[in-house]
Parts: C-alpha cells; sequence; structure tokens
C-alpha cells in the first residue's frame, strides 16, 4: 500500500500516527490535491477515449462530407486534452 492510499482510506489515523511522532502534515491539502489530480486523469482519459473513438469511426468511413464532421469533431478534444494534461501535471505535488 502506498503512503497516498494509506491517507485515503484512513486520514485519521495516519493524522494520529503522525502526531504521536511530532510531525504535522497538510493531510486535508494533500487529499484535495490527490482528488483534484485523480478527476483530472480521468478527463484525460475520457478526452483520449472520445478522441480514439472518433479517429476509428474515421477510418471505417467513405463519405467525405462524414469524415469531415467527424475530424471536426475531435478539434475540440484536440483543444482540451493538452490543457486538462497540463492541469494534471501542474497538480502533481512535488
Amino acid at each position: 500500500m502506498t503512503p497516498l492510499q494509506r491517507i485515503r482510506e484512513d486520514p485519521q489515523k495516519v493524522r494520529d500516527m503522525l502526531a504521536a511522532r511530532g510531525f504535522d502534515a497538510p493531510l486535508d491539502r494533500i487529499l484535495e490535491l490527490d482528488r483534484k489530480a485523480r478527476d483530472l486523469r480521468a478527463q484525460v482519459e475520457s478526452l483520449n477515449a472520445e478522441r480514439n473513438n472518433a479517429l476509428g469511426r474515421r477510418g471505417r468511413v467513405h463519405s467525405c462530407i462524414l469524415h469531415s464532421c467527424i475530424v471536426h469533431s475531435c478539434i475540440p478534444i484536440r483543444a482540451q486534452l493538452p490543457i486538462a494534461k497540463r492541469r494534471l501535471y501542474l497538480s502533481a505535488p512535488t
């Protein structure tokens, strides 16, 4: 079990353990950042899946008009994906 998993599962126990050793850690902030990072990872995965699905349909399309519509439907995803990845990178604790 990773330390982050332990904090997620029982933050009060971790707080008590740290207090017994004379340490103070911002566990609420850690949990908040962890939640944000998990949400952003899910968003990135969802956008990747949506993009891959649209690109997969593109390979099966014979109509130029339909092909163009599918490609254009990926444009918002292409714009959102780097933003979501950057947010995820920036939210990672250092």
